[in-house]
């Protein structure tokens, strides 16, 4: 199997983080691009919906976003981030299908999340969920 595309969530987290080692492998053996990812969680995706806070919290993921794709790029991997705005589920399940992407790898600490457990079986793309080894719960 081939992965072109490599989806990662990142919510700016160490927790988050922990996966991108793997990443970084993953994309090195199959020549892949990486593409950085985060939903600013809102009721509807409409800019003009954001609250104040939620527009410093997207100033803030999105320069997160850039300096994590830089060190990314830096070793040489393929990498690009994108912020969405809206329902974190469906955003990510919309852009996952829209984009054609291949693989998801996201960090867990055993739990499951909305996102992991609505997401599987949607679309064509695999899931990778590394498990943390630390429990937040």
């Amino acid at each position: 199997m081939e992965y072109g595309q490599i989806l990662v969530p990142l919510d700016g987290s160490l927790l988050a983080e922990y996966i991108l080692p793997h990443v970084e492998a993953m994309a090195k053996a199959f020549q892949s691009q990486v593409i950085l990812t985060h939903v600013v969680t809102t009721g509807e995706s409409a800019e003009d919906e954001l609250t104040p806070s939620q527009k410093q919290a997207r100033a803030h993921i999105s320069g997160y976003l850039a300096r994590t794709a830089k060190a990314l790029a830096d070793k040489g991997l393929s990498v690009r981030w994108v912020l969405r705005v809206g329902d974190p589920v469906k955003s990510m399940t919309e852009y996952v299908t829209i984009q054609g992407i291949d693989l998801v790898i996201m960090a867990t600490h055993g739990q499951g999340g909305s996102y992991q457990d609505q997401a599987r079986g949607q679309g064509r793309a695999s899931y990778l969920h590394g498990l943390t080894g630390r429990n937040q719960g």
